[in-house]
């Protein structure tokens, strides 16, 4: 029998090619043995973040935790109950200098003021852009306001560069030296929450009244709209005053009554 010849070409290429099969078979292995793990961290992270956005850091058991006080909405947003008082959560995506950026941000119930904002990113400048991270940072947005008139006023300055018709109230101090993640913090808030704006609204005038037909939903659409009106009321039936009162209530409440009772 010949010997094999270990010092030949077609022995050292089929020997690379087999260990690097071996090899990707392994990692593949792995990598679908772990996948169920990785993906409930990623998740659990993601709890974190958005706890943090209503200033609950550092929780021991964040799965607990969230199911405790984070509602998920259907447009994309969260509802969280702090203390018997409840904040919406409006998620933020943006770029900045390197890479993407994102967080949360969470607004009273006057629909006015933040509560509490969470921001984290790709790849931005350590000691830098990558600061956004820190809570010093966040915590600076805690009650200041979102809106003048029914635009997004809410931004991320450097000392004396904000409009000048924006007072201290609707201004966050940039991080040093970050001036374009700092400016990509300011698009994505302003872009975004401008995107969240009709849920931000419905959110302040909705959930606490109730009409004697049917209470309003918590996003603000009184039910009667979608489950006894008939064309006739739904105009005035499909949105519910600053209040909380549905609408169809006051000015055409006899018809959906009448169209209830008869379905």
């Amino acid at each position: 029998m010949a010997k094999l010849n270990t010092n030949s070409n077609v022995y050292t290429i089929v020997y690379a090619s087999v260990m690097v099969i071996i090899v990707a078979f392994l990692l593949a292995f792995v990598a679908s043995s772990l996948k169920a793990t990785q993906d409930a961290n990623v998740a659990r992270d993601v709890k974190g973040q958005i706890l943090s956005s209503v200033n609950l850091r550092g929780e021991a058991d964040v799965d607990a935790k969230y199911a405790e006080v984070i509602t998920e909405n259907a447009d994309g947003t969260f509802t969280a109950n702090i203390n018997g008082e409840q904040k919406l959560i409006v998620p933020l995506k943006g770029a900045g200098l390197w890479g993407p950026i994102w967080g949360y941000i969470s607004v009273n119930k006057d629909g006015e003021t933040v509560y509490g904002a969470f921001f984290n990113h790709e790849g931005e400048t350590a000691g830098l852009g990558a600061r956004i991270v820190e809570e010093w940072f966040q915590t600076g947005f805690n009650g200041k306001k979102i809106f003048m008139g029914d635009e997004v006023a809410l931004g991320v300055y450097k000392a004396g560069k904000a409009p000048s018709n924006l007072s201290a109230d609707y201004v966050v101090d940039a991080v040093t030296g970050a001036t374009l993640t700092s400016d990509g913090v300011r698009n994505m808030l302003q872009k975004c929450i401008a995107q969240y704006a009709d849920a931000i609204k419905a959110f302040k005038g909705g959930e606490s009244k109730s009409c004697d037909a049917k209470p309003c939903c918590g996003e603000g659409q009184c039910e009667m709209a979608d489950s006894c009106c008939a064309d006739s009321c739904a105009d005035c039936a499909s949105s519910c005053d600053e209040c909380g009162a549905c609408k169809a209530e006051k000015e055409c409440g006899a018809c959906c009554e009448s169209d209830n009772t008869n379905k």
